[in-house]
């Protein structure tokens, strides 16, 4: 199994949208990028595949490279996942994903967000990621 490429992220989105209960605003931070699972993208004429099965599929489990510091875990975070390209697209298959926030790994005070993708089929296997984070405006750390 090769391993995942490091996940290239898109442009953040941060804005503060009204809270559906109270007066009182939320930060929604919206992230994106793409990861290639079982190694880099395919190019040129030989292509080197191999399938993930079900049983055993390609996992990338990965703190997003663009993540903000969140000082709680306490947030509501939403994530969609799509294949965006394989050798053998037909037959390969996001199986499930999770966004969450979780522990600094070193054991800092903080948070990051973190992403986890399975694939099976036919990989190297391109997908492309989004998730939302809608959290209490205090619960990043101003910059500086």
């Amino acid at each position: 199994m090769g391993q995942p490429t490091p996940p290239v992220p898109q442009s953040r989105i941060d804005h503060l949208v009204d809270a559906i209960e109270g007066d009182r605003k939320l930060r929604r931070t919206e992230y994106s990028g793409t990861l290639w699972l079982g190694g880099p993208p395919p190019s040129g004429p030989i292509r080197m595949t191999y399938p993930a099965s079900p049983d055993r599929p390609e996992i990338a489990s990965f703190i997003v490279p663009d993540s903000l510091p969140y000082l709680t875990d306490r947030a509501v975070v939403s994530a969609r996942v799509w294949l965006i390209g394989s050798a053998g697209e037909r037959n390969t298959y996001v199986l499930r994903h999770a966004a969450m926030i979780v522990e600094d790994p070193q054991g800092r005070p903080v948070h990051w967000l973190q992403l986890t993708v399975h694939v099976a089929g036919t990989v190297p296997a391109g997908v492309g990621y989004q998730i939302v984070v809608l959290a209490e405006t205090d619960a990043v750390p101003p910059p500086g």
